[in-house]
């Protein structure tokens, strides 16, 4: 013992001095980090055995007073610095193996206590008397598999990597074949692998700039988010700022809303043909040209111009990138290949085309200054570059705050942190404080809450699973710079923001190719030089297969069913022609699927938004979408909306047709009745309703819209559910008022020649007593031909409103019968 202390103190004057030199310098700050959350999570397992009772329900519910959570964040502030001290201490006592190991193997000694919050909550959860949810356990327990993986690891390779004393550095000059590969990937090789790059991004983008104009055309875009971007832009050309109508009747800054600047830069190209298409394309182009900065670094990284371009193909045929292109237009689609240039440009030292990118970045979207932060964090750790790194995190802090906590308020706007992150916000507390109460003091639930949500680890499987996990391989510090765009996707409460179907994986896209790259080379790196071509090969073919797979099963660029280009129906012609009649420039107030389609004006509304609108264009079709209002009674509650305008004369028809009217303020005449009977037609198709047969709609080229609903008991088609019910088709739960009104079936058998009933129609609601207002029974002797589709009409009438009216074909299991549709058209309407 007193030899060791008698070693001790003739090491620690020379190991301490050196220390704090080097942090002075901005040196070691990686070994600080790992120290320091070791001792954050024995403090953390300290006091979750101090309060072991309660334990289970502060984890599971987050609920804890803030003066209690400061208390909290002293002490783990304490074990920190306590972790600090015990670095020093075992640096000390390793020295022996040269300075810059034993503050590496101290570090990572510490951070071996990283899994010990795990331990008492499985412990406790095993022995709590009340039932544990089975996210909870399973969250906790792969958290804890993970960090003790991660902790492990760094010890082991901190022994691998530690030298003898004194030892000179590993070399870091390329190995003879890596430069030799490098410079074919510059040289010959490199212009076709740059050219290969170059046709898939341009095929990628003319076929997404065709699928998402043809989607359009179709009026399956939105007013949120294609219309308030269409219109903000067109008011920057026209209003000098970005004036947008569609969030309520008074106009507001969209500025102030989400933060977006790069908007400005738009609008010159916008200027050459003000259409919202015109957005869709752009978005194409720039999302298609992230393959070029993803070529670039990883030919860079690897020295393989092949590499590259697979690496690029693969990021055209990443399906989370084609959720972000064909969800409309937003502008944080347009982060994506800004980020990947600046990662490209970071990783070749170009820091002045890197802050350049990053800049661009930055005018994208206010939360991109938090990855400003990260990116300053990885350069400061990773990257050894202080005063850059430090400079960074820096303006990335200031930018957040100045613009979160001053601008967009002065803007009249709310950043969306209390509804997107509600869930994660810690009791008392608002906003990104609340967020950071919570992470900073309840990790534990934080993270038993991503782990434990299946359709967030589905999330993880879709984001990294088409690049083979490899961003696993990349350095830890790498990964500072994906955590502000991975923890939004993570930390969300909102199912649509944790999903690749949707516009919020922009973010995260560029760190998920960089990290991949980073990795990649890690494993041909460590490979070394026999092996580096038949390991990349290895890993660009496997990369190939599963990216083509994944594409498949989730992308929308492989042709599949369901990945069609659409072409307007019918309505859709309809509604084009009603829109020829707006004027251009007229303040209007439609439903959302039109919206996009005339926003090139000054002031547009959101239906049932109306305010000033001179014009309303409503759709009140089964297949419309009547959002805000959703679910079954979206229709019924959006007719309940117009009604007002059109039964008080305010707003006079137009022209009506197939649902949809175009209506004027203050025409005369009205033709109230007109409007009236057009808003309570409707016409329901039979693959759109429910049913109590077993199979899927069936494709017929007679039916109208291609699609029929079929039984037939001979080819196992109606096989029927446990219950015994033969519903063809029920539903829609419509809501009528009092009045005299037709329906119609449109029906067609096989056998014409049965005498026998084939089917019951009527017209039912439970609440109007469960018994039909109006039935009949159909024979195969009332078809006119087989085969052939026929109409067969109910009346019925009600001296009151009705509510949840179904329109039923009961299927009586003899011969094959097919429905169409069912239409409903008031002949007589009593509204008062």
């Amino acid at each position: 013992m007193e030899a060791l202390r008698s070693m001790w103190r003739s090491m620690t004057p020379t190991f301490l001095g050196q220390t704090l030199s080097r942090l002075r310098h901005g040196q070691d700050w990686r070994e600080v980090t790992l120290a320091a959350l070791g001792g954050y999570a024995a403090a953390m397992c300290a006091w979750e055995l101090a309060h072991a009772p309660a334990l289970i329900g502060f984890l599971w519910t987050n609920d804890l007073a803030l003066a209690a959570r400061a208390r909290l964040a002293l002490l783990l502030v304490g074990g920190a610095g306590a972790a600090l001290l015990i670095w020093l201490i075992l640096g000390g006592l390793f020295a022996r193996r040269g300075q810059a190991a034993a503050r590496r193997i101290a570090a990572r000694w510490v951070f071996l206590a990283a899994p010990l919050p795990f331990l008492p909550i499985l412990h406790a959860a095993s022995t709590a008397s009340q039932p544990i949810p089975r996210y909870f356990l399973w969250g906790t327990a792969i958290a804890l598999a993970a960090t003790t993986f991660v902790a492990v690891r760094a010890l082991v390779l901190a022994y691998a990597g530690s030298r003898p004393p004194d030892a000179p550095a590993a070399s870091q000059t390329p190995s003879p074949d890596r430069t030799t590969a490098h410079n074919k990937s510059t040289g010959r090789a490199g212009r076709i692998g740059l050219v290969v790059t170059l046709t898939l991004a341009a095929g990628y983008a003319l076929y997404m700039s065709i699928l998402t104009v043809a989607r359009h055309s179709s009026f399956m875009t939105h007013a949120f988010d294609l219309g308030i971007h269409d219109q903000a832009i067109y008011n920057i050309l026209h209003s000098g700022y970005m004036r947008a109508t569609l969030y309520g009747p008074y106009a507001i800054d969209y500025i102030g809303d989400h933060f977006s600047p790069i908007l400005y830069a738009l609008a010159p190209f916008y200027a050459l043909g003000a259409d919202a298409r015109l957005l869709l394309v752009l978005q194409s182009i720039a999302l298609a040209a992230g393959a070029i900065p993803v070529y670039l670094l990883a030919r860079h990284k690897t020295g393989s111009a092949a590499v590259g371009s697979v690496l690029a193909a693969s990021y055209l045929l990443y399906p989370a990138l084609h959720g972000v292109n064909l969800d409309d237009f937003h502008q944080i689609a347009l982060v994506s290949v800004l980020l990947l240039a600046a990662l490209y440009f970071l990783e070749t030292g170009r820091d002045v085309a890197f802050l350049a990118a990053l800049g661009l970045a930055l005018l994208v979207k206010e939360e991109v200054a938090l990855t400003v932060i990260a990116l300053g964090g990885y350069i400061f750790l990773g990257k050894q570059r202080y005063r850059f790194g430090a400079a960074l995190i820096a303006v990335g802090l200031a930018y957040f705050a100045v613009v979160v906590g001053w601008l967009m308020p002065l803007l009249g706007g709310t950043p969306q942190i209390d509804s997107r992150f509600g869930g994660v916000i810690a009791p008392g507390a608002r906003g990104a404080v609340g967020v950071a109460w919570t992470l900073v003091t309840n990790p534990i639930f934080t993270a038993t809450t991503i782990l434990g949500n299946p359709d967030k680890l589905t999330l993880l499987l879709q984001l990294f699973g088409p690049v083979l996990f490899l961003p696993l391989l990349a350095p830890a510090t790498a990964w500072l710079s994906a955590l502000p765009a991975l923890a939004i996707l993570m930390l969300t409460w909102t199912p649509a923001q944790y999903s690749i179907e949707y516009h919020y994986t922009a973010h995260i896209i560029p760190f998920v190719f960089g990290l991949t790259i980073l990795g990649w080379a890690r494993v041909i790196s460590a490979r070394g030089r026999a092996s580096f071509g038949r390991v990349s090969g290895i890993l660009a073919a496997c990369l190939l297969i599963v990216s083509l797979a994944m594409s498949y099963q989730y992308g929308r660029l492989l042709p599949k069913p369901g990945n069609a280009i659409p072409r307007p129906d019918p309505h859709a012609a309809v509604i084009e022609s009603l829109l020829a009649q707006v004027p251009a420039g007229a303040p209007v107030s439609t439903l959302s699927d039109i919206v996009p389609h005339l926003t090139t004006r000054r002031t547009i509304y959101l239906f049932p938004d109306v305010a000033d609108a001179e014009y309303l264009l409503l759709d009140s079709a089964p297949r419309a979408n009547f959002w805000p209002h959703t679910g079954l009674k979206a229709r019924s509650k959006a007719i309940r909306d117009m009604l007002p305008h059109i039964q008080s004369g305010t707003f006079g028809l137009i022209r009506q047709e197939d649902g949809a009217l175009l209506l004027k303020r203050g025409l005369t005449p009205p033709r109230t009745a007109e409007a009236l009977a057009a808003l309570f037609s409707a016409r329901y198709e039979a693959e759109d309703q429910p049913s109590d047969l077993a199979d899927a709609p069936v494709a017929d080229a007679q039916a109208s819209g291609g699609k029929a609903r079929r039984a037939a008991p001979a080819d196992g088609s109606s096989r029927q559910r446990g219950d015994g019910k033969a519903g063809l088709v029920f539903g829609p739960y419509a809501d009528l008022p009092p009045g005299k009104f037709r329906v119609d079936f449109r029906l067609k058998v096989d056998d014409i020649q049965r005498a026998d009933r084939v089917a019951t129609v009527d017209v039912f609601t439970f609440r109007d007593g469960g018994v039909p207002r109006a039935a009949r029974e159909i024979q195969g002797t009332e078809f006119s031909a087989a085969n052939q589709y026929q109409l067969f009409e109910l009346e019925f009438e009600t001296d009151k409103p009705l509510e949840d009216v179904e329109f039923r074909v009961q299927y009586a299991g003899l011969g094959t019968l097919w429905l169409d549709y069912v239409s409903i058209t008031p002949i007589e309407l009593w509204l008062k």
